[in-house]
């Protein structure tokens, strides 16, 4: 029966270590350069209005799920964002905001 080769200790520390020098590191977000999607979707969700999905969806032509996937990775964790949802009470569609934005802006 042949051997099968397990990795060595040495490979599994060095992926913790790298895991963990990430973490280590300053939240640097990434900057969002204009004339971008991203950067239309934070323009609509910074209205004082909020913006729908159906919203977001019109102005970049992303599917709906990619937008939720936009709302809740993408504009968090890599830009900053906090987004908040609220459902209006008169059952209009849920709107979207950014409640902080610490994210940085490039030319």
């Amino acid at each position: 029966m042949p051997k099968i080769k397990s990795p060595s200790p040495n490979t599994v520390l060095s992926a913790k270590a790298k895991s963990n020098s990430d973490k280590a590191k300053s939240k640097a977000y990434s900057p969002v350069k204009r004339g971008t999607k991203i950067s239309s979707v934070i323009k609509l969700l910074s209205r004082a209005q909020g913006a729908t999905l159906d919203d977001i969806v019109k102005a970049t032509g992303w599917q709906p799920h990619t937008v939720r996937s936009i709302l809740s990775r993408t504009l968090p964790k890599g830009h900053g964002c906090k987004i908040t949802s609220s459902r209006p009470k008169d059952g209009q569609k849920r709107l979207y905001r950014i409640e902080n934005n610490k994210m940085q802006r490039s030319g």
